[in-house]
Order: structure tokens, then C-alpha cells, then sequence
């Protein structure tokens, strides 16, 4: 039974599907050296292993901080692995004195609506007018 592509041959389409990386960056990627070209030549060409390794490896760099460059660097052993701050971006929500909500921007952040909801729940409950009561 199979899951998924062919483990060593990737379409361009499959590849960007496996990386969450858009095609316009793959092909930039592989303008400017970072990802190796396509294996064969016109329609018939594809990526391997080693271009999904690599693309996932740039990926995680970026998603770092990592510039362009310094992806380079480390692509090639040249540089140090320091690690990068992790930037997250929250939104703050004063709900009462004292209280704020802190809204993270995971997997699945949640919509605006959302989060007003939840804050203005929240302000219900912290006033002691919950309804549930």
C-alpha cells in the first residue's frame, strides 16, 4: 500500500507538497545554488532524497532566522551552529486589571473573532456575571 511518492523520485509538485516550500522557491533555491537542480532534463525531470534532505534541512535553517548566507555556510560546514533566538509572535489582550490574555501564534492560531470571544468570556467571568453560575 502506498503512501505517498516515490521515495527517491520526486515531481517538482510532489516535492513542494512534502516541504510545505513553494515551487518559486525551489527554483530560486536551485538559481542560486542552495538546492541542487532536477535529475534528467525538460518534463521528465525530478528530485531525489537528497533534494527533499536538503530542502527540509533550508527550511529548518529559515525557519531559524538563518539568513541566506549563513544557510549557505552551514549547508557547506563552513560556520558554526549557534543557536538563533526563536521569534514568536503573541498578541496581548488586557481583559481585566491585572489579567491579560496572551494569544500564541501555533499550529492553528485562532481567528480574530476567536479571540475577542475568549476575552470578552473571560472579562464575563473575572466581573462574576458568568452566566453558568
Amino acid at each position: 500500500m502506498s503512501t505517498g511518492p516515490d521515495p527517491q523520485r520526486f515531481s517538482i509538485g510532489e516535492l513542494v507538497q512534502a516541504t510545505g516550500v513553494s515551487r518559486r522557491t525551489v527554483r530560486f533555491y536551485v538559481q542560486t545554488g542552495l538546492l541542487p537542480p532536477p535529475k534528467g532534463k525538460g518534463r521528465g525531470h525530478f528530485y531525489e532524497t537528497e533534494h527533499f534532505e536538503r530542502l527540509t534541512r533550508i527550511r529548518e535553517l529559515r525557519d531559524r532566522g538563518y539568513s541566506l548566507e549563513r544557510v549557505r555556510s552551514a549547508l557547506e560546514g563552513r560556520g558554526d551552529e549557534i543557536a538563533v533566538p526563536t521569534i514568536e509572535l503573541v498578541a496581548r489582550v488586557r481583559v481585566a486589571d491585572g489579567v491579560e490574555l496572551v494569544v500564541g501564534q501555533g499550529a492553528t492560531p485562532p481567528t480574530p473573532s476567536q479571540v475577542v470571544a475568549l476575552a470578552r468570556a473571560a472579562a464575563r467571568i473575572l466581573s462574576g456575571h458568568d452566566d453558568n453560575d
